[in-house]
C-alpha cells in the first residue's frame, strides 16, 4: 500500500489521487452521483486518513 501511495504521489509530478465510473440502468434514468475526499498519507506507514468526505447524488 505504501508503495501505491509513494507512487500516486510522485511520478509525473501528480498531486492528486482521482477516479472516476459510470453505470447505466436499463430500467429508469440514470443516476448522477459526485463523491471528493480529503484524504492525508502517511508517507513512512503508507496509511491513509480521509479527512473529509462529501458526497451528492441525484437519482
Amino acid at each position: 500500500m505504501s508503495e501505491v501511495a509513494l507512487h500516486s504521489l510522485h511520478v509525473e509530478n501528480q498531486h492528486q489521487i482521482m477516479a472516476t465510473a459510470s453505470n447505466m440502468s436499463q430500467h429508469s434514468p440514470p443516476p448522477f452521483a459526485a463523491q471528493f475526499a480529503e484524504v492525508e498519507v502517511d508517507m513512512e506507514t503508507g496509511a491513509v486518513t480521509v479527512l473529509r468526505l462529501v458526497s451528492a447524488v441525484d437519482c
